[in-house]
């Protein structure tokens, strides 16, 4: 009618006082197709329950929605995902397998049902849930693992340095350039770190054939997994040993070479002093 605002019908705005519910989803689909004049119908059920998170729980009110409800009251999710479709079918499934077996078993109201009614992809679901949380807590693990190795593989070469100071140099008097220390440093660091990385592609591939015929679980290899390890090993050498490799080629020419002063034999010539290579 002109000038008259009309909402959106849900439960909650048609349903009466009282504890008792009498509205049903028929009666939704009802409204939906006999009052073409209304744009959306929605529907609620409220009752309180406890819920519970760690260690803390909280008694409150618990609301089961249809999927067009958030549009509907103009709701925006803030976390999480809104009821999709095939949650919808799957609980109609599932409310009408449960209504086959009520009346077959012949449950009276008010009666315990001698049945429960599960959803293997919900369950399929919450253990791929399970498993990518197994994962990205391994995967901590191991960049744990990668950094304490990092830091020591830097520190080996740390010390290194300071016992090569006349190793090094002794090569860049006779013509060798920073770049060249740079690169023979970061060299070690990369075998250091790519040896380990093959050592643990090694134990997991002994693993992975022996576990199956222990235990019969199935433990296939992955190649990418393997690879992308070995790559990541060696970008750790890279990372942690430029900072020493840097140290090394930054060192003074002149510095690593000290002279010890040598006296003549007795009966020289005054007291000449020369110097030899240590």
């Amino acid at each position: 009618m002109p000038g008259n605002v009309y909402e959106p019908l849900g439960l909650e705005d048609i349903a009466g006082f009282g504890s008792a519910s009498t509205l049903t989803t028929a009666d939704v689909q009802a409204i939906r197709r006999e009052a073409p004049a209304v744009g959306s119908v929605s529907y609620l059920i409220r009752q309180s329950g406890q819920i519970q998170y760690l260690n803390r729980n909280w008694t409150t009110t618990i609301q089961g929605v249809s999927a067009n409800y958030p549009p509907v009251t103009n709701w925006r999710i803030a976390e999480g995902r809104g009821i999709a479709g095939e949650d919808v079918r799957s609980s109609d499934a599932v409310a009408e397998v449960n209504r086959v077996l009520i009346r077959r078993h012949d449950i009276r109201p008010g009666q315990s049902s001698d049945f429960s009614i599960r959803n293997l992809s919900q369950i399929a679901e919450t253990a791929e849930g399970s498993s990518q949380t197994m994962s990205m807590l391994l995967a901590a693990v191991a960049s744990i693992s990668l950094l304490v190795g990092g830091i020591g593989i830097m520190n080996i070469l740390l010390v290194s340095v300071t016992k090569r100071t006349r190793e090094i140099g002794l090569r860049m008097a006779i013509g060798a350039r920073r770049i060249h220390v740079l690169l023979q440093f970061l060299a070690e660091a990369v075998f250091l770190s790519v040896s380990g990385g093959i050592a643990g592609i090694l134990t997991g591939v002994v693993f992975s054939l022996s576990l199956p015929a222990l235990t019969g679980w199935p433990a296939p290899l992955s190649i990418s997994a393997a690879v992308g390890g070995f790559a990541f090993s060696a970008a750790v050498g890279i990372f942690f040993g430029y900072y020493p490799a840097r140290k090394a080629a930054r060192l003074s020419r002149a510095l690593p070479l000290p002279f010890r002063p040598t006296k003549l034999p007795a009966g020289e010539a005054g007291s000449l002093w020369g110097g030899r290579l240590a």
